[in-house]
């Protein structure tokens, strides 16, 4: 992922935050490149009817992240559940 450094010395010195930015960037932009490579592979393919531009189609790649809600009180009632089968009530 952090193929631009040939020595990560620097991303070791950042802070914690810094460094976890820097990450997710990069697998951010390698996502995207080989987004790029499969969407250069179906390009060839492609006629005035069926192109989809590169952004559009890396939109429709990424995955959308699902977030449950519950309420804290579901979340304990569970969590108690699973310490009594472990016996540690």
């Amino acid at each position: 992922m952090l193929t631009r450094y040939s020595n990560i010395d620097f991303v070791l010195r950042l802070s914690f935050c810094e460094g976890l930015s820097l990450l997710i960037k990069a697998l951010e932009e390698y996502k995207k490149e080989k987004a790029w490579q499969v969407w250069l592979a179906k390009y060839q393919h492609m006629d005035k009817e069926s192109y989809v531009p590169f952004e559009d189609f890396y939109k429709k790649t990424k995955v959308p992240e699902v977030i449950y809600r519950r309420p804290a009180a579901d979340i304990l009632a569970e969590a108690d559940e699973i310490r009594k089968k472990l016996g540690k009530v």
